[in-house]
């Protein structure tokens, strides 16, 4: 990884600026029409497979932005991020609930919970081997 690209991603903004994102567009998808969404989400499997990229993939955003912005331990980051994702997931299947032809589902809900833990449980095990590898330049993931 180049110093100037390692720079960048050490930066909490990033971050904070992915994650704003990322719940902008959660909210979006959230916002679509039951006619909207069937299109690009037509079968149960997708529809499932989408919650999961997108609640571990917020997740991980999340859990940097911690690393980056904060002195705490993983174990604490691990907690507060699956924790603020979980919750989010549900505010989310709420916001469903006025949305025509959509509704909350306390499955996609748990299921939103337990993909931040698996994006969580990922970055983790990818950190280890980020550091070996950055472990020469004496960088900390």
């Amino acid at each position: 990884m180049s110093a100037k690209l390692y720079q960048l991603l050490r930066r909490k903004g990033v971050w904070w600026a992915l994650f704003a994102l990322w719940l902008a567009a959660v909210f979006f998808a959230s916002s679509l029409t039951g006619d909207e969404v069937r299109p690009y989400v037509p079968t149960f499997t997708l529809h499932k497979l989408g919650h999961l990229l997108a609640y571990s993939s917020g997740a991980v955003i999340l859990a940097l932005g911690w690393r980056c912005s904060t002195r705490w331990s993983w174990r604490k980051i691990v907690i507060v991020s699956v924790v603020m994702v979980s919750v989010y997931g549900a505010t989310d299947e709420w916001h469903q609930s006025f949305t025509p032809g959509r509704g909350p589902s306390a499955w996609d809900w748990l299921l939103d919970t337990v993909s931040g833990l698996a994006g969580v449980s990922v970055l983790l095990l990818a950190r280890r081997r980020l550091q070996r590898w950055l472990g020469a330049a004496g960088r900390d993931v």
